[in-house]
């Protein structure tokens, strides 16, 4: 009975901290995901679009996986995203 209480509160806790889809994201780049080939350290890290959380997929014992909603394919655990504070203005992605 006691690790069954143990397994819930784990869960409980869990569930805290997990997004919210109404969220807006950013990404951190995988090495080698931009273009152009040689990296430079002027290259931003993060994606430059922002993204909303499409859906979470948790496991026991397991960090919580995020999908995005029209972004990548693969999960991204909560430190590879960089949450956006609503209203926030980004700089243009092309600036010529």
């Amino acid at each position: 009975m006691q690790g069954h209480r143990h397994l819930i509160q784990g869960l409980l806790e869990k569930a805290k901290k997990i997004l919210l889809s109404l969220v807006q994201a950013r990404y951190l780049y995988q090495p080698g995901e931009l273009e152009g080939g040689v990296k430079r350290a002027t290259d931003p890290i993060w994606s430059l679009k922002v993204y909303s959380i499409e859906r979470s997929f948790t496991k026991p014992d397991k960090p919580v996986l995020y999908y995005l909603r029209d972004g990548p394919k693969r999960g991204f655990v909560r430190e590879e995203l960089l949450i956006v504070p609503p209203n926030t203005i980004l700089p243009l992605a092309d600036v010529n």
